[in-house]
Parts: structure tokens; C-alpha cells; sequence
């Protein structure tokens, strides 16, 4: 039973498969990944790690499922929340430093989930509630906060030599005299909406609004010469 492993899951298992401080499961799943990836015979790897042949089966088809991922799953936690030590902290802030991805966590972001999988597999630990693990997220210095979007289509090579090409432009105007603006515009609105009211239990009604909405525009244009900025609003 073959299974694919690229050079960088490689690198990953034979770590674990090294590593003391990995459980013992998380090294025998790695080992028998490794045998099965060069084609060993499946009676042979069992042999090897010491499970049946049905076993290794299961953690082969679990690795082409979920890759990595299933290599740190589905062993026993420890349900008394025990405490990581202040030294295991430390080794954890550490590993919040780097992607998910170099500890063999498949995430492309630490959460919750993540960070549950790499202190299970480092430490043997389970914290029993969400909130223990978000105190850890802070401890290690980490903050709660909402990404920035970034279209995958941006195309950053072009970005970069336009934006060149445009201070370009710019510089040979301002040189021969030319007054240049940067502008852009913006409309604010604003209405006034009531969504919930205080009525007796199970009682309904109704609220007749006459809805208006107050807006207003503003154009403004930076002055690339005097970088003086001038803004007109318009209701």
C-alpha cells in the first residue's frame, strides 16, 4: 500500500519520527508513513511499529485524506486540563513565532484548533475550554484581530513597475512647472433605523417610518508639489 509524500512532509515526519518530546503514536504513524512512502510491505511496517496490519491500513488512508493532519490526531488527550510549565511557555511562544506549517500543523494561521493540535503533540496537554487556549495565544504575545483581504489575483510584479513608471510621469511634470493632484472621493450617508422595542411578551407590532437619509459628498485633491490637501463637500 504506497502512499505519496513530498520532499517537505518528508522532512516534517523524520522530524517527528526523531523528536523525544513527540508522543509515542504521532512517532510510530510518522515511521510507518515513511516505510509505506518507499513502498515497504504493509506485514513488515506493522512488524516494525508494533500494530496490527488492519491498523497501519487505517493510518495510510487517513494520511490521503488529511496529510499531516492525521498524523496528530485521534490519540488520547489528557481530559484533567493540565497546566503547561512556565519553561513549556516559553517553547510554545517560540512556536507561535512561525507559520503553523513548521510544526507539522496543517493551518495556514494559528487558531484555536491549531494551537490545540501542536501543544497536544508537544506537550501531551488538553486544555478543556477555548478560553485557555486563546490565554495562551496572549501570553505568547499574540493578538485578536481581522486580516487583511488580499485579492490572490493581485498581480504585485505589475503593481510595482506602474507605480514606478507613474513617479516617472510625475517627477518630468513637476519639472517642467506643471501643478499635479492626486484626488479621490468619497459619500457618507447615514439613516436612522429602529430595529427593537420593548413590548410584552409575545405581543408584536408594527412602527410607521417615514425613511430619510442624510448624505454627503466630498472630493478631495493632494497637491503633489505643496502636499497641501483640499477638500469640497457637497450634501
Amino acid at each position: 500500500m504506497h502512499v505519496v509524500v513530498t520532499d517537505e512532509e518528508q522532512q516534517v515526519l523524520i522530524r517527528w519520527k526523531k523528536r523525544g518530546d513527540s508522543l509515542i503514536l504521532i512517532r510510530l504513524k510518522a515511521e510507518a508513513i515513511l516505510y509505506a512512502s518507499h513502498g515497504v510491505d504493509l506485514d513488515f511496517i506493522a512488524e516494525m511499529v508494533g500494530r496490527t496490519v488492519r491498523t497501519v491500513k487505517e493510518w495510510l488512508a487517513s494520511w490521503r485524506v488529511s496529510r499531516l493532519h492525521s498524523v496528530v490526531t485521534g490519540h488520547k488527550g489528557n481530559q484533567n486540563a493540565a497546566k503547561l510549565t512556565r519553561e513549556q511557555k516559553e517553547q510554545l511562544k517560540e512556536v507561535l513565532s512561525r507559520p503553523p506549517s513548521q510544526s507539522g500543523i496543517k493551518a495556514d494561521f494559528w487558531d484555536v484548533p491549531a494551537l490545540a493540535d501542536v501543544v497536544r503533540t508537544r506537550f501531551d496537554v488538553e486544555y478543556e475550554s477555548d478560553s485557555s487556549y486563546r490565554l495562551l495565544m496572549h501570553f505568547a504575545g499574540m493578538s485578536f484581530k481581522l486580516p487583511d483581504p488580499f485579492d490572490k489575483r493581485r498581480d504585485e510584479e505589475a503593481i510595482t513597475k506602474r507605480m514606478a513608471q507613474i513617479q516617472d510621469e510625475v517627477a518630468d511634470l513637476l519639472s517642467d512647472g506643471w501643478e499635479v493632484y492626486a484626488a479621490d472621493e468619497v459619500r457618507v450617508e447615514h439613516e436612522a433605523e429602529t430595529r427593537r422595542m420593548w413590548l410584552p411578551q409575545g405581543k408584536r407590532t408594527k412602527i410607521y417610518v417615514d425613511r430619510t437619509r442624510n448624505a454627503c459628498s466630498f472630493f478631495g485633491a493632494l497637491s503633489l508639489r505643496s502636499k497641501k490637501v483640499k477638500v469640497y463637500g457637497r450634501n
